[in-house]
């Protein structure tokens, strides 16, 4: 992928180009927008612009609600990546119930040794006590 190849804004103005990409060639409300602006938002949130990829992330899963669905494992995917940054920016008690329900997911579609399943799990485990 262009974007894991670039550094720094590289990086974002890679990612903006596939977000355009694939909202001109699939729609607005297509999975592969939806993937992209997930993209964009984990390299907007490597770069500490943690509201911008929060509303990324919030639109992408909206998108895959409606594309994918909730029992997808691409769903549990976008759900994780939400769940990090709240974690990351100290948002523990919001992120456990969208890493709960990934883990969920992920439980119910993929084998149980498979290592998505077990890094869900190592993050709830990772998570504050309530």
């Amino acid at each position: 992928m262009t974007w894991k190849l670039a550094k720094g804004d590289e990086a974002v103005a890679a990612c903006e180009r596939l977000v355009a990409r694939a909202k001109a060639d699939s729609g607005p409300d297509s999975a592969a927008y939806a993937a992209r602006l997930n993209n964009l938002a984990i390299v907007v949130q490597a770069q500490g612009r943690f509201a911008e990829a929060e509303v990324l992330y919030l639109q992408a899963l909206q998108i895959a609600r409606a594309t994918i669905g909730e029992g997808h494992p691409d769903y549990a995917t976008r759900l994780n990546n939400l769940a990090r940054l709240l974690v990351q920016q100290e948002r523990a008690e919001e992120a456990r119930p969208l890493l709960t329900q990934a883990l969920s997911i992920l439980q119910a579609t993929l084998p149980a040794a498979h290592p998505h399943v077990a890094s869900v799990q190592a993050q709830i485990a990772g998570l504050p006590k309530p």
